[in-house]
């Protein structure tokens, strides 16, 4: 019988996000994933052949028109609308986590059905609940 093969594991390979990338493909390290800086998407796994493979079936035709210190002013340009979109779900998550937290004070205001000026109610509030 044949040893069984050894198994890849490709999360063991340190693969890393290439500044180079950028300019090249478009793409950009974003909480540990490559970001398509054009259409957002993330590839699976961070290696060259991934990211060219994407750029070239979905990008290329219409990006490979930018070169020299357009395509780096292109890259600016998209680096700073994912930044942008990023800080609008941050916003927004957030705004829900606000409102839910205010939804519990009222709850425990409502619970007690006493002046909010009473000290054992101001203690709750302060304890957490």
């Amino acid at each position: 019988m044949a040893a069984k093969a050894k198994k890849r594991k490709v999360d063991k390979e340190d693969r890393r996000f290439q500044e180079r990338w950028k300019l090249q493909y478009f793409f950009t390290e974003s909480r540990n994933n490559c970001v398509c800086l054009i259409c957002k998407q993330s590839v699976a796994i961070a290696k060259e052949f991934n990211v060219k493979r994407h750029y070239q079936t979905t990008h290329a035709n219409a990006y490979d028109k930018f070169t020299g210190s357009d395509r780096a002013e292109k890259v600016k340009q998209l680096e700073a609308g994912l930044a942008s979109q990023q800080r609008l779900f941050t916003r927004a998550k957030d705004s829900i986590e606000n409102s839910t937290k205010a939804s519990y004070e009222v709850v425990l205001i409502a619970k007690h059905g006493k002046p909010f000026t009473e000290g054992e109610f101001v203690k709750d509030c302060v304890d957490g609940g």
